[in-house]
């Protein structure tokens, strides 16, 4: 699967790469953009069009990486409550299995902390049997 991310990204780099280079004039071609705020006009320095589809890019994912931080701060913290749990249910489990065994005298475990139960033999539930 990994490969195939690898082989997917490289091909949209490749025709990404190939749509710049066949529209080159436009993308080289130098502009500057104006801002009328009503009281004062501002004149941005003529830059390369590419540079501007950049910096709109990394604007874009600047922001989303922004507005998307506080779910993935909420998500670790989750997750690292769950593993907590999951910790002192194992240590809970580990306590009595330790009482278990004790009692029990030996290192043998019953089947009921398994299968919650002596096992039945087969055809003993079937209705059609009897």
């Amino acid at each position: 699967m990994r490969k195939i991310k690898y082989v997917l990204w490289l091909i949209i780099v490749v025709l990404l790469a190939a749509f710049i280079y066949q529209n080159n004039a436009y993308f080289m071609d130098r502009q500057s953009i104006v801002v009328n705020l009503g009281f004062d006009e501002k004149i941005s320095p003529e830059l390369p069009n590419l540079l501007y589809f950049v910096i709109v890019f990394l604007v874009g994912f600047i922001l989303s990486f922004v507005m998307n931080f506080s779910d993935r701060w909420k998500k670790r913290k989750t997750i690292k409550q769950l593993n907590q749990q999951v910790d002192s249910g194992k240590k809970r489990i580990d306590e009595l299995e330790a009482k278990l065994m004790t009692a029990q005298g030996s290192g043998y475990v019953s089947a009921e902390r398994y299968g919650g139960g002596e096992r039945e033999e087969a055809g003993a539930g079937d209705p059609s049997r009897s």
